[in-house]
């Protein structure tokens, strides 16, 4: 993607989500782990560009042990 290409997508992306109050990132089906770390990013990015709004993730499947760490419950 050239950069244009990125700076109008990313423009786009928070045009839509921005007022937003809660949003969810999601996965494909069985996730694994380049999706997991994908999903974690962008909860970072939009945690950081959104900061009054919740945002959360969730994945389907069984997922490795090694993610217990990073689980949230609530």
């Amino acid at each position: 993607m050239a950069n244009d290409e990125f700076k109008n997508f990313r423009r786009e992306l928070f045009g839509l989500l921005k007022g937003r109050k809660r949003i969810l990132v999601t996965s494909h089906l069985d996730t694994d782990d380049d999706a997991m770390g994908s999903m974690m990013s962008v909860v970072q990015i939009l945690k950081r560009a959104l900061p009054r709004a919740e945002i959360k993730a969730i994945c389907s499947g069984k997922i490795g042990r090694r993610w217990d760490k990073f689980e949230q419950r609530g």
